[in-house]
Order: structure tokens, then sequence, then C-alpha cells
């Protein structure tokens, strides 16, 4: 099963449409592009340790809420594939009286949608 990609659902107040909230999206997909060889630890610590009368403050900053943004839509990306993951399981429970074929498909289908949310690839 290939990896299925969950936009995150666009929050009350962002973006004119749908439309732009994708693009907007679309545009934190993948890796950090803000200072992606800094940890979120190491960026945050720089943040706090920049000099306040050095330009440099500006783009510790500006990577900083970049990374938050991305961060934000990692995790709604990821509340959405657990909710997505839990109707799975749910119906699979309900289906126990089936035969285990169906089961199996939708374990199968539960563990895909874990491993997209959590970019897990075995």
């Amino acid at each position: 099963m290939g990896r299925e990609a969950h936009t995150a659902v666009r929050p009350a107040g962002h973006c004119d449409d749908d439309a732009a909230w994708a693009e907007f999206a679309r545009q934190y997909q993948g890796q950090p592009r803000s200072r992606p060889d800094l940890t979120d630890f190491a960026l945050a610590n720089a943040v706090f340790m920049a000099d306040r009368s050095d330009l440099d403050l500006i783009v510790y900053q500006t990577a900083a809420k970049e990374r938050i943004r991305w961060l934000s839509l990692r995790l709604a990306e990821t509340v959405e594939a657990l909710k997505h993951t839990t109707e799975l399981l749910a119906s699979a429970n309900r289906s126990t009286d089936r035969p285990s074929e169906h089961v199996s498909r939708r374990v199968r289908e539960a563990r895909a949608a874990i491993q997209s949310a959590t970019g897990e690839v075995r």
C-alpha cells in the first residue's frame, strides 16, 4: 500500500478557501526549509542566545517561525491520520464476526495509516 497524504484540515481564519489552504500547506511538505541543519532544540537555543543587536536575530526568529508552522502542519496531519486509523480499527473491531481475511485487510489498512502518519517505512 502506498503512503497516503493526509492534508491538515483548514483551521478557521486561515486562508480564504480550501485551494489557498492546500497551496499554503503544500509549501511546508517535506523537510523544514529554514535552517534544516539545526534540530528543533538547537534552533530554539539559537533564538534564545542570539545577540539582540545583531542582524542574525532576524534570521533565527524567521527560521523559528517557519519551523513552528512546519511542526504545526505535521501535527495536524498526524491528528487527521490518527482519526482515520481509529476509524479503521473500530471498523475492524465491529467486523470480528466476519471472515478473518476481511479483518486482516482492515488491520493492514490500519498499519498502513499508522506508517503514513508517523513516516515509518518498513
